[in-house]
């Protein structure tokens, strides 16, 4: 004989009550749930720190523009005759 592990207690072979069989399928679902919820929490710490990346890339590629641009705002490139010349204004 088998016996209920849920509520009940029934002695019946291959018998649950309503309440155990609820009781089950309400496990079952409260544990998809919690592995549900570990996968959504990592995806999210993966996109945040994609996001973290992205924006990390645009700042650095501002700076270096940023220098580029500044450099040249102080010399003026000069090629002649094959010669590239840097000159300070």
């Amino acid at each position: 004989m088998r016996v209920c592990e849920g509520v009940c207690g029934l002695t019946n072979e291959g018998l649950l009550c309503r309440g155990c069989v609820c009781e089950g399928v309400l496990q079952e679902l409260q544990s998809s749930r919690e592995k549900l919820e570990d996968l959504w929490s990592a995806r999210k710490l993966k996109l945040d720190l994609a996001l973290q990346l992205r924006v990390f890339e645009q700042d650095a590629l501002e700076v270096c523009s940023t220098l580029f641009l500044s450099f040249y705002q102080f010399y003026i490139l000069i090629i002649e005759d094959g010669v590239v010349r840097y000159i300070n204004i």
